[in-house]
Order: structure tokens, then sequence, then C-alpha cells
């Protein structure tokens, strides 16, 4: 029984590097979602339609959306 007890917790070699590139795929896949969605095509042209709404006399209810 006691030496059931100090086997469990212990994990194998193979598990650990399992584990380590697990977390270094996820930390990868969280680090390029920020800097693709700084990168969105569609940010362009809702900066041109926010420079064209500044010249409309109707301004605050174009960029209301």
């Amino acid at each position: 029984m006691a030496s059931e007890a100090e086997g469990m917790g212990k994990v194998s070699r193979g598990m650990r590097y399992v584990f380590a590139l697990a977390s270094v795929v996820f930390l990868a896949v969280l680090a390029i979602s920020p800097v693709k969605d700084l990168r969105r095509e569609w940010k362009r042209y809702r900066h041109r339609y926010a420079r064209y709404a500044l010249t409309r006399p109707d301004t605050k209810r174009l960029l209301a959306n």
C-alpha cells in the first residue's frame, strides 16, 4: 500500500514532454491571435470611412454605428 501511494502523482517523462509541447503550442496561438486582429483588412476601410464622415455635416449620425 505504501508503494502505491508513493507512485501517485508521478508523471512519466513522455507525458512531461507532451505537456510542454502543448503549452508552447497554446502560447503561440494566444500570441498570434491579437496580432492577426491588429492586421485586419477591414480596419483600413473603417478608418477611411471615419475620416470621410468627419467632413460631413451629419457626422454624429454617420459615426453612431
